[in-house]
């Protein structure tokens, strides 16, 4: 007991000395802000935004901080904006124009022109999306050359050109887009080069990327069959809210599956429910009628 006080007491006092450090450092920051230092605006509207370092979670408060430090054309501010708008916070909706507008302010920047032209890419301007993506592209923007890729790939604006889709493609993996990994990944997998295939779709899988996740299952499951390795590639992402993993998971559950060299997964009819639900939950089209096939409602 005494032991449980005294460390209680340790406890109180290392909060109220923080407390006290924050208190110190916030007053400090609030001063740099009244005079006009955008760092210290920026930094309060993240402390605001997130409800850190003594600050009370406040969006509304971050959002006009926020505004204020963009007013003094403070790129760090405007670019910020721009992309709460094109992703859209709990207080404010998506809001596509307004988001053009900020990152129309600092388009001398590559991430800026990147949402730029992902912006006439969403309305369908690929015209427009092909020259802010080229602008972008020429600092390497991985984004931006990913999108030049997929513009070259479909012909979106372009004469489509699968050559000229791989090589923006090959320069927007190696700068760690992950979608692009993926894009590597599936052409080498095309022309049978399955030691570049496993590389890119591993460097995607460890991105989290879904489409790469299950791609590789199903490399390890139909091309270099590896069960045990695609049942985890298959759980990795059911839990990462694939719906094409929980399908082949739930699927794989029904039966349960055994290699000559022993178990991977037991049946289990529960688990089989619960991963086709979550799939259906989803909206994947598949998992309706495996539940109703293998009459799995009744484990839900």
């Amino acid at each position: 007991n005494i032991m449980n006080i005294v460390n209680s007491k340790n406890v109180f006092l290392l909060f109220l000395c923080l407390t006290i450090k924050n208190y110190g450092q916030n007053i400090e920051l609030e001063n740099r802000a009244k005079n006009g230092n955008t760092e210290a605006l920026n930094e309060i509207a993240w402390n605001y935004y997130e409800g850190r370092n003594g600050y009370t979670l406040d969006e509304y408060k971050a959002i006009e901080l926020f505004e204020k430090s963009a007013n003094l054309n403070d790129v760090n501010a405007i670019f910020t904006l721009g992309k709460m708008y094109y992703y859209g916070t709990s207080t404010l909706g998506e809001n596509e124009i307004t988001s053009l507008s900020y990152f129309k302010k600092i388009s001398d920047y590559y991430s800026a022109q990147y949402y730029i032209g992902q912006i006439y890419y969403n309305d369908g301007d690929y015209k427009n999306s092909l020259y802010w993506w080229s602008k972008s592209a020429e600092g390497d923007n991985p984004d931006s050359l990913n999108g030049l890729g997929e513009l070259y790939r479909f012909g979106y604006g372009v004469p489509k050109n699968i050559d000229q889709a791989n090589d923006y493609y090959k320069r927007a993996a190696e700068a760690g887009n992950s979608h692009a990994q993926y894009r590597m990944a599936r052409y080498y997998e095309g022309i049978g080069n399955y030691k570049e295939t496993v590389k890119w779709y591993n460097l995607a899988v460890e991105q989290m990327n879904n489409d790469a996740i299950f791609g590789l299952a199903v490399f390890y499951t139909d091309v270099q069959i590896d069960m045990p390795k695609a049942v985890e590639l298959y759980k990795k992402g059911a839990e990462n809210n694939d719906s094409d993993c929980q399908v082949e998971l739930g699927v794989i559950y029904i039966d349960g599956y055994r290699t000559i060299t022993g178990k991977i997964l037991d049946k289990d009819l529960k688990k089989a429910a619960y991963w086709l639900k979550k799939a259906l939950d989803n909206k994947d089209k598949e998992a309706k009628g495996l539940l109703d096939e293998y009459d799995l409602w009744k484990y839900l």
